[in-house]
């Protein structure tokens, strides 16, 4: 069985939370660990998804992620869609590159969907 493993990042403008989990998570940049294996049996290449991490960061910046916690990659996509639907508790007003408007914020989950479609491409491309 062939297994791989890919990893993307989404950032949170608000405070959001996840099912399956008792405590709220802060706004901030998090990253996401998808695994996934190989569907055998196909004329093409083509992987699904086995499990996905949200690594929660340390309380200190540049320690590194203090733990790993099984989600959801549906859960974690709906919850980006209530952020992005948010306004965020804290604006720059400085106009500065982190001053978005609700009409103007991030589109992770296309984001997310550009990654796995380059990844889906890139692995078709590879020698066997």
């Amino acid at each position: 069985m062939t297994v791989r493993s890919t990893s993307y990042s989404v950032n949170f403008r608000n405070d959001f939370h996840l099912p399956g989990h008792a405590d709220t998570f802060p706004p901030g940049h998090y990253d996401i660990l998808v695994e996934e294996e190989l569907l055998d049996g196909l004329s093409f290449p083509a992987f699904r998804e086995t499990a996905a991490y949200l690594l929660v960061p340390g309380r200190r910046p540049g320690t590194g992620p203090a733990e790993m916690r099984q989600i959801h990659s549906a859960d974690l996509r709906q919850a980006l869609d209530r952020d992005a639907q948010t306004i965020p508790a804290q604006q720059p007003s400085d106009g500065g590159p982190d001053s978005t408007t609700p009409a103007q914020g991030r589109n992770d989950e296309g984001r997310w969907l550009r990654w796995k479609r380059w990844t889906s491409t890139l692995a078709s491309l590879l020698p066997r």
